[in-house]
């Protein structure tokens, strides 16, 4: 244990004067001066031990939520059926009875009047979604496009050319368009 006693005396000028006093405690003289240093030694070690365990939980938890949230890439079109079965099967999605099925990307006909798109380029893989009989405005396309595809062009001709009226009695409200790289 370390023990200082310290006066604070004002001369005439109203100037200070310190005065240190040492105590002896256990055969030991110890001074202010090493008294501080070893105190601020602990004390700087236990800030960083304490900042070092706040960035190891910090990088833990980031750590955790970059390999929870990985993006799903969709490779075959088992993966993009078995997809949309998943969001099919959710309680929050209500939509009448459904057929999906893939389209072979050789037949441009086909491509074009389920994406929109005037040549079948760059379209390695689709599927697609629409009801059976109903007269309900719904179509849903997976596109998988070839890895040089300009994405940004692609997405633009299928906003201007899908056919928001093709069906009989009913039009298309809103047209959505996403990607994922």
């Amino acid at each position: 244990m370390k023990l200082v006693k310290i006066y604070l005396l004002k001369s005439n000028k109203q100037e200070p004067i310190y005065k240190k006093e040492l105590i002896e405690y256990n055969g030991y003289i110890k001074n202010m001066k090493s008294y501080k240093e070893e105190n601020m030694k602990k004390q700087t070690i236990i800030i960083i031990a304490i900042i070092v365990i706040i960035a190891l939980v910090i990088g833990g938890i980031v750590l955790v939520q970059k390999t929870g949230k990985k993006e799903l890439k969709l490779q075959t079109t088992e993966e993009m059926q078995s997809m949309l079965e998943t969001i099919y099967s959710s309680e929050k999605v209500e939509l009448p009875q459904l057929e999906t099925a893939v389209i072979d990307v050789n037949d441009t006909i086909q491509v074009s009047v389920f994406t929109g798109l005037k040549s079948n380029k760059n379209v390695e893989e689709l599927v697609v979604s629409v009801p059976l009989m109903n007269a309900q405005a719904y179509s849903l396309a997976i596109v998988k496009v070839n890895e040089n595809a300009d994405i940004e062009q692609m997405k633009q001709e299928m906003k201007d050319n899908i056919d928001m009226r093709r069906w009989i009695c009913v039009s298309a409200e809103k047209l959505y368009i996403k990607t994922s790289i």
